[in-house]
C-alpha cells in the first residue's frame, strides 16, 4: 500500500458488553518484515454505546478498567445518563 491507501478489514462479530468500548489495531510486520518505525502503527477507536443508564460503581485508570480517562467517564455518562449514585475509583 501507499502512502494514503486504505484498506478494509472485516473482523468476526463482537458483542460489546459495556458502555464504553476502546478499540486498538495495530500492524506487526509490513510487505513480511518487522516493523522498524511503530510509532505509526496503531489505530484507537473509543466507542460509547448506551445500555441503561448508569449506576454504581466504575473504575478509572487503568488498563482493564472500565474507563480510560476523566474526559472518557465524563462524556459516557452525559450521554448515557444517571440512574442513580456513581461512584468513580481511580487507579
Amino acid at each position: 500500500m501507499n502512502t494514503g491507501d486504505t484498506a478494509s478489514i472485516l473482523l468476526s462479530s463482537y458483542t460489546f458488553n459495556r458502555s464504553y468500548n476502546r478499540i486498538n489495531v495495530w500492524i506487526q510486520t509490513v510487505n513480511n518484515s518487522v516493523d522498524d518505525y511503530q510509532d505509526n502503527d496503531t489505530a484507537r477507536i473509543s466507542q460509547v454505546i448506551c445500555i441503561a443508564p448508569f449506576n454504581g460503581t466504575y473504575s478509572l485508570g487503568c488498563d482493564t478498567c472500565y474507563f480510560d480517562s476523566f474526559q472518557s467517564s465524563a462524556t459516557t455518562l452525559t450521554r448515557c445518563g444517571v440512574s442513580g449514585p456513581v461512584s468513580i475509583e481511580l487507579f
